[in-house]
């Protein structure tokens, strides 16, 4: 029997539509097995860090730590508001507040060398896990670098050095976590470490013992590394935040939505791989999400970080050098490959041997222009060149 044309124009949009689903479905998965290979699961429960012997175990003693911090309300205040300006002069006030915690101090610096750690998070729950201590570690973190101030002004070294030691430790610990809030509270305190220390480097006080410990003062976390988990658990978090569902009126959306979802968290993980000045300038801001700004914006601050740590890295070898021939080297060329370039910028290290300046060019511009918190991370130290008074022992 011949069917009429609406029949076969009927019978042949069922078969397009087929077609179309089918393609789509082998898109999605296409798209979440490349999910699975270069981030990870798309299960939240898989993004659970293993645990780690007590006695290897840094967090263990933070969180002792935080049970006996004495830290009122207003304090806190006082102490978060110096955080944002730590060059100023730290008031008698915050003094205090640092001997009065001197018992916590203490115990967190048992966790100082240690780079491994464990807070018992379970990311069963997706994003929705939390790590309630999170603002009592970071006030830790902000007294720790109150104290390693007030020691440096006092000639303190050893007790300084031991703070930034411990800070270090406290800021890798968090920044191990592949949940956004608590890697961010780490490269927060990443940043304010790196201030302390950069000021440290400057000091022509410090002894050449002290210095040694300090190159070993350093978060070693991979902190683009890190950031593609970030955005895998994410991506997991949503999809189990909606179900998916079944039946024909929501199979191609259900499809759509999830092959988008792998592309996008694809391409935010991978721009890590650049440095931030490039990948911001091709971002087109004004068209991103609040959840996909609210990654870029992390990720910029990550690499900002690590593109400090690096030059104060390259600053504590310039001053090696000094240590051992007298003089700061005449060029940069006795670097390692990977401190010359710099992850946040991309562009190379510029040092003028005359005065002892290291700076990552364009670093403070990049930073302000991208409005990142302030204040920002070192982005420039003045080593002594060595004609300032001795450095006394300690």
């Amino acid at each position: 029997m011949t069917r009429s044309p609406w029949v076969r124009l009927a019978l042949a949009l069922l078969a397009l539509t087929v077609l179309a689903l089918g393609a789509l479905r082998t898109a999605r998965v296409w798209a979440e097995r490349q999910f699975e290979k270069e981030l990870g699961s798309l299960e939240p429960a898989a993004y659970t860090r293993p645990a780690v012997k007590t006695d290897d175990n840094a967090a263990r003693y933070f969180l002792a730590a935080v049970g006996k911090l004495r830290v009122e309300e207003e304090e806190a205040k006082l102490l978060a508001a110096w955080a944002l300006h730590p060059e100023d002069p730290a008031d008698g006030r915050l003094s205090a507040l640092v001997a009065k915690n001197e018992p916590a101090l203490r115990l967190a610096k048992q966790g100082a060398g240690l780079f491994s750690s464990f807070y018992g998070l379970d990311y069963a729950s997706g994003f929705h896990a939390a790590l309630p201590d999170l603002p009592q570690l970071v006030t830790l973190g902000r007294l720790l670098g109150l104290e390693a101030r007030l020691a440096r002004e006092r000639g303190e070294a050893g007790r300084m050095v031991s703070a930034l030691s411990a800070l270090a430790s406290l800021s890798a610990s968090l920044e191990s976590e592949p949940g956004i809030t608590v890697f961010h509270g780490g490269v927060s305190l990443e940043r304010l470490q790196l201030a302390e220390l950069a000021l440290a480097l400057e000091d022509p006080r410090l002894p050449t013992a002290r210095l040694a410990q300090l190159r070993d003062a350093f978060s070693p976390v991979a902190l683009e590394e890190v950031f593609r988990r970030v955005v895998g658990l994410e991506e997991a978090s949503l999809r189990q935040e909606v179900p998916e569902k079944t039946g024909l009126a929501t199979f191609g959306a259900a499809d759509f939505w999830r092959f988008s979802g792998a592309q996008k968290a694809r391409k935010l993980a991978a721009l890590g791989a650049q440095p931030c000045a490039r990948w911001a300038a091709d971002t087109r801001w004004e068209e991103l999400g609040n959840h996909e700004a609210r990654l870029l914006l992390v990720l910029a601050q990550a690499q900002g970080v690590r593109g400090s740590r690096l030059l104060l890295q390259a600053a504590t070898l310039c001053l090696r050098h000094h240590g051992e021939h007298g003089s700061l080297p005449a060029s940069l060329g006795f670097l390692p490959e990977a401190l010359r370039e710099n992850p946040f910028t991309g562009k190379p290290l510029a040092y003028d041997a005359s005065t002892g300046s290291l700076a990552v060019p364009d670093g403070v511009t990049l930073w302000s222009t991208l409005r990142l918190p302030a204040p920002p991370p070192p982005f420039t130290v003045r080593l002594p060149l060595g004609t300032e008074k001795p450095a006394r022992r300690s």
